[in-house]
């Protein structure tokens, strides 16, 4: 397997269940886990760096808190037996990573977008995986973006209950966050080649199966899928 080292691999939590997306997310040396995940679950097995919102973090780092203290404070949103199955592995496998740190949010993402000349700018906290994004734009390092949400849909995820996720998705008002606002941010960062995040057109089906809606897919990374998988389809 031949490693993409130049770039890192911001690896979101929309769950693949038919797709081998991990074998391509393998690929790449350098990657950006986000919140309350395990590797090994169809995304890839390769520790690189964790990042953390601010209550993931309080609560698995600066102080930890126990099983029961965890499903007293997430059962709410996350799936109990996510949260029973996941969390112990979680807290051992942190020491597997280069580094675990803090995705802070604050005025500074939009400041970001500001200077990108991007229309868009953020009406909410915006999630992990987009703060980390524009952290390593504002790095100038070549970003390549997975598993997330580019199409309006609801935004399932590894941990979250999916009767949650479906409310979110009608009422953004339930949330800090605005799922909306965020895939126009995304698709612009891409169509103006700030990121590229082709692979997030996959389509979850057993090919590869790249579904543009509207955007394009860059040369490297169908040329990366058909390398890793044989072939790669591409729906216009």
């Amino acid at each position: 397997m031949t490693l993409q080292n130049e770039k890192i691999l911001v690896i979101g939590n929309k769950p693949y269940s038919c797709f081998p997306i991990a074998k391509i997310i393998d690929t790449f040396s350098y990657n950006v886990r986000c919140n309350f995940i395990v590797p090994g679950n169809n995304n890839g097995i390769l520790y690189d760096q964790l990042a953390l919102c601010n209550h993931l973090y309080e609560n698995f780092v600066i102080h930890p808190a126990s099983l029961e203290k965890i499903i007293n404070i997430y059962n709410n949103e996350y799936d109990l037996s996510y949260i029973n199955k996941n969390y112990i592995p979680f807290i051992n496998n942190m020491r597997k990573y280069n580094k675990v740190f803090h995705a802070k949010f604050g005025s500074s993402q939009n400041h970001i977008l500001q200077k990108l000349n991007s229309p868009f700018k953020f009406s909410k906290i915006p999630r992990t995986g987009l703060n980390v994004v524009l952290s390593l734009i504002n790095q100038g390092k070549k970003v390549v973006v997975t598993n997330f949400s580019i199409t309006e849909e609801v935004r399932h995820s590894y941990c979250l209950k999916k009767e949650v996720a479906e409310n979110y998705f009608k009422d953004e008002s339930a949330t800090c966050h605005s799922t909306r606002d965020e895939i126009k941010i995304l698709r612009w960062l891409h169509e103006n080649k700030f990121i590229d995040a082709s692979l997030c057109l996959l389509g979850d089906q057993e090919a590869p199966l790249l579904d543009l809606s509207g955007l394009s897919a860059s040369d490297y990374i169908i040329d990366l899928i058909k390398k890793t998988y044989g072939i790669c389809e591409v729906k216009k």
